[in-house]
């Protein structure tokens, strides 16, 4: 019997451990679908799902349950994807890695510093101080524009960041709080010292489009929000 298994993710084989996969909950999908293979070993098996969001699900068995994703990738499509496959996956075990946007920015700068390099180098040859003097400015320029670009894309994307954690974190306790009841509300100030969410607001525009998507999936439905409080009820 082979250490390993392999799936068909859309076309694209992943191999894998069967120690890795066992290492996780035995009611994931990739788990009963190991079992059934093991007991009639044949071709890779087939999963008709995203083999690009794939390889961020392994990882999730791979790395202790956390995941580093890259920005051109949401959280909210690999919690899609966990929850196809089954795993106990929460917001909190995702992250985002915002250097990549610092490098694509990077780029753009080292490729707009080559194309006014070229200007100002045309522009000597041609001996026309007024030129180069307007090239360097326009590089100065544009240097200023990219770095203020950066830095409110970078806030941008750090505030839903934060607002999506929070919507999911809320979600989750309120369902597991909803248990046996038709409504329920959660209070910041009953949430522990240690608990970062006693130290953000709640009542975010995103915070609250995640949190109404969220509850939505097990039937629940937002009845009153507030910076510190949220109420929920059945739909």
């Amino acid at each position: 019997m082979p250490a390993t298994i392999k799936f068909n993710v859309g076309g694209t084989i992943f191999e894998v451990a069967q120690d890795t996969l066992r290492s996780k909950s035995a009611d994931t999908l990739l788990n009963v679908m190991l079992e059934r293979w093991t007991q009639n070993p044949c071709e890779p098996q087939f999963i008709d799902r995203d083999p690009e969001l794939f390889r961020y699900i392994l990882a999730w068995y791979r790395d202790d349950g956390c995941i580093l994703l890259p920005i051109t990738i949401s959280k909210a499509e690999i919690l899609r994807e966990a929850e196809f496959f089954g795993l106990p996956m929460a917001a909190c075990d995702i992250e985002t890695d915002v250097t990549e946007l610092g490098q694509m920015r990077k780029r753009i700068l080292e490729v707009d510093r080559q194309r006014l390099q070229s200007s100002l180098n045309n522009n000597s040859n041609n001996n026309s101080e007024k030129s180069r003097a307007s090239t360097t400015g326009l590089w100065q320029a544009r240097l200023k524009e990219i770095h203020e670009e950066m830095a409110e894309d970078l806030s941008v994307r750090c505030s839903q960041t934060l607002e999506t954690a929070v919507g999911q974190c809320l979600a989750q306790k309120a369902i597991q709080q909803m248990q046996g009841q038709s409504s329920c509300y959660l209070f910041k100030g009953d949430c522990d010292q240690s608990d970062w969410l006693s130290a953000v607001s709640w009542d975010a525009l995103h915070t609250k489009e995640v949190l109404t998507r969220e509850l939505a999936r097990s039937g629940y439905s937002i009845r009153s929000l507030s910076a510190g409080a949220v109420g929920i009820a059945q739909q």
